[in-house]
């Protein structure tokens, strides 16, 4: 019976580290993929880089986070025009943060983030 106890929790603590490494596996990609859309997007629709009130970066924002599936908490999306032009080969960047709560006791909060960086077309 001890033995069986002992090796139960062994068991439980990889079952469940495996699903939390699968869970965190799929949250980052969907937010790479989220973060590489709407980085895609804005290269071709660039908005104004001094105004974030611009419609046309809300639109962006708006894409990325349509584009995620996210198990975590709600993302945390910002958009950067690091070099602060909206001219052709000017960098557009997207940095997409989410905390996520595991399931297996001995690992705390992880907080998964993704970015995509293009130039402007």
């Amino acid at each position: 019976m001890l033995e069986f106890a002992l090796i139960f929790t062994l068991l439980m603590m990889l079952l469940f580290g495996i699903i939390d490494f699968s869970r965190i596996f799929f949250a980052y990609a969907t937010m790479s993929h989220g973060a590489r859309e709407g980085t895609r997007y804005g290269i071709i629709h660039p908005g104004d880089p001094t105004n974030p009130g611009d419609p046309a970066n809300q639109q962006i924002i708006q894409i990325v986070e349509n584009r995620m599936f996210v198990l975590g908490g709600d993302p945390e999306v910002e958009l950067l025009y690091p070099n602060s032009c909206a001219t052709s080969l000017c960098p557009i960047q997207i940095h997409v943060t989410s905390s996520m709560d595991v399931w297996t006791p001995i690992i705390p909060e992880i907080t998964i983030e993704a970015r995509s960086t293009m130039h402007i077309e």
